[in-house]
């Protein structure tokens, strides 16, 4: 069985729309796919009216949290997209990425790099928070 547990979209800092990368996981012959994108499952939305898709969906999401002082990851898989308190955990990581993100700018400013946030903000779509990856991919067009 062919299976991918950790992949983003779109809606957080990967390169392919929701509908785009489960019709490149069918093209690979991917047969269960979590789609766990960073604080978010807006993805889901996206693939509403898509039809039974020839692979097996599971509803996920990578968080960032701190342990024993160590920034990690942490992928929910299975989740209920309806649990209220999922859409407020998710609007606090999402704040949190949106100070992160300012407080780079910031860094980088001081380094006499200026403007990147704007630029990026410029390029993302649907106003989702800037993630770490797309300050590097900034860097490198810039």
């Amino acid at each position: 069985m062919i299976v991918d547990l950790h992949t983003h979209t779109t809606a957080s800092d990967g390169s392919l729309s929701p509908l785009e990368l489960v019709q490149r996981a069918q093209e690979r012959g991917v047969e269960l796919l979590a789609i766990t994108d960073h604080d978010s499952i807006d993805a889901f939305s996206q693939l509403e009216g898509l039809g039974e898709p020839a692979l097996r969906l599971i509803t996920g999401a990578e968080f960032s949290c701190n342990w024993q002082g160590v920034n990690i990851h942490v992928l929910g898989l299975g989740m209920d997209a309806q649990h209220p308190g999922l859409a407020s955990a998710m609007r606090s990581q999402q704040e949190a990425r949106d100070s992160r993100a300012e407080e780079i700018d910031r860094r980088l400013a001081k380094k006499g790099i200026t403007g990147t946030l704007a630029v990026i903000r410029n390029k993302v779509k649907d106003s989702r928070p800037v993630g770490r990856p797309d300050f590097a991919r900034q860097m490198v067009d810039a």
